[in-house]
């Protein structure tokens, strides 16, 4: 590299320096997920609203997500931070569970398969003790064929057909 000197007035040569990037160290990497929750405060200095979001930190957690959740608004599985709703995992829960069987069914095992087996069953049984409250109601509900607007989200899971008839036509 050419660089003016101010003291002699004149240009120098000099090798160049190579400059490393400042790499921002993820504290969480080795975590399979993490659970934020952000508390948002509104007019009313005593309420908070709470923003639940859960960053996959796993490639194994990312590669199941991708395959049995598929392509979703919002969701893009090759981000380099990955943060989703719980209500998605929540609704997808019977269809990751399902693909957990078909892990564990599936012989021989190699590395990669086990490891993902381990990070799912970890996620799974987090999502059901977590979201137990939940999920308890929402069985209780579909158990009699009903739902409430409030749950609508966990049956109405993206790709799904609606119709109803309509009576005037």
């Amino acid at each position: 590299d050419e660089v003016y000197d101010r003291k002699k007035s004149e240009w120098v040569t000099r090798p160049s320096v190579v400059q490393k990037l400042h790499e921002k160290k993820d504290a969480w990497a080795a975590h399979a997920f993490v659970v934020n929750r952000k508390l948002n405060p509104t007019n009313n200095s005593k309420v908070n609203v709470i923003t639940v979001t859960i960053d996959i930190k796993s490639p194994y957690l990312r590669a199941v997500g991708k395959e049995v959740i598929g392509q979703v608004l919002g969701i893009t599985w090759t981000a380099s931070v990955l943060k989703v709703e719980p209500k998605v995992f929540i609704a997808f829960l019977p269809d990751l569970a399902a693909h957990l069987d078909v892990l564990n069914a599936k012989e021989p095992k190699s590395d990669e398969d086990e490891s993902t087996v381990a990070h799912l069953e970890f996620f799974i049984k987090f999502l059901r003790e977590e979201y137990a409250e939940t999920l308890a109601e929402l069985t209780a509900l579909l158990d009699h064929s009903e739902i409430t607007f409030s749950l609508l989200w966990a049956i109405l899971t993206p790709r799904t057909l609606i119709y109803s008839p309509c009576p005037v036509t």
